[in-house]
C-alpha cells in the first residue's frame, strides 16, 4: 500500500487494485469566501487527471467535504463512490452512489477494510476511520478534539496514526492533545496532519518536537510525497 499526502488532512491510499482518497481539497473554495484563506500550494494536475474509486470523508467542513473538488471528480468519473457522515451528504446535495457512514459502519473496498470511528468535533456527525490493508491498521483521527473517553473507544497500537492538530481551536487538539492521544493508543508511528495548505496553520515543529520528547516515532511527509508504512510502523 502507497499512501500519498495532498494536504491538510487529505490523504490518497492505493495498491495495485484499488485507489481510496480521504478528505481531498483540491480546489480554492475556502479563498474564494474569505481572502486571508487561498490555498498555498498548487494542486498537482495528476490528481485530477487520475483513477479513483471511493472517496471517504470524515465530516462537512469545507476542507474536509469540498462540493467543488467532489464535482470536479464525478465529471469525470460518474461512478465514483462516495462515503461519509449525513453532515457531509447534506453540503454536496445530490451525488450519485453515496453511502452514509456513522460510527461502527463498516465497508470494504478490494483489500481495504475500513471501519468508522468517533471524532469530536463541531460537526455532531464528525468521524475518524480505521484502515486496515493487508495486516496494517491505520487510524485517522479527523478533526477531533481529545473528550468523551476518545482513546478508549479507537484501535491501540496502530502501525500509523495520522493525527490532526492545530491551536486546540474549534474542538480540535492542540499538538499536547495529539501527543497524548498517540501514549494512550500506543501509536507505532504518528503523521501529523492538518497543516501547510491554508494561511495562520500550525506548525509541524511544534508537535514533532514533542513527540521527540516523549520518544514516539513519526513521519512527516512533504506535500504531495508518496510514502509506505513498513511493517512495525517503521
Amino acid at each position: 500500500m502507497k499512501i500519498t499526502w495532498l494536504g491538510e488532512s487529505g490523504f490518497l491510499l492505493e495498491d495495485d487494485k484499488h485507489a481510496l482518497l480521504i478528505d481531498p481539497y483540491f480546489s480554492d473554495a475556502l479563498g474564494k469566501r474569505r481572502a486571508d484563506r487561498h490555498r498555498l500550494l498548487p494542486v498537482k494536475p495528476e490528481w485530477l487527471n487520475r483513477e479513483y474509486d471511493m472517496v471517504l470523508f470524515t465530516h462537512c467542513h469545507i476542507d474536509h467535504t469540498d462540493p467543488e473538488t467532489t464535482n470536479t471528480l464525478l465529471e469525470r468519473l460518474p461512478r465514483l463512490l462516495l462515503a461519509g457522515p449525513p453532515s457531509s451528504r447534506e453540503v454536496l446535495g445530490n451525488v450519485p452512489y453515496w453511502v452514509d457512514v456513522l460510527e461502527r459502519t463498516q465497508l470494504t473496498l478490494g483489500r481495504f477494510h475500513i471501519r468508522a470511528l468517533p471524532a469530536i468535533h463541531s460537526d455532531r456527525f464528525a468521524l475518524g476511520y480505521e484502515i486496515c490493508h493487508e495486516g496494517q491498521t491505520l487510524y485517522f483521527s479527523g478533526d477531533t478534539a481529545l473528550l468523551c473517553g476518545l482513546a478508549d473507544r479507537i484501535p491501540k497500537e496502530p502501525d500509523a496514526a495520522f493525527l490532526c492538530f492545530n491551536a486546540g481551536v474549534g474542538k480540535n487538539m492542540d499538538a499536547a492533545d495529539a501527543v497524548h492521544l498517540a501514549k494512550l493508543i500506543r501509536a507505532k508511528r504518528v503523521i501529523p496532519c492538518h497543516y501547510g495548505l491554508l494561511p495562520d496553520g500550525a506548525k509541524p515543529e511544534t508537535f514533532t518536537n514533542l513527540l521527540k520528547e516523549n520518544g514516539i516515532a513519526f513521519s512527516l511527509p512533504k506535500y504531495g510525497e508518496t510514502f509506505v508504512i513498513e511493517s512495525g510502523g517503521r
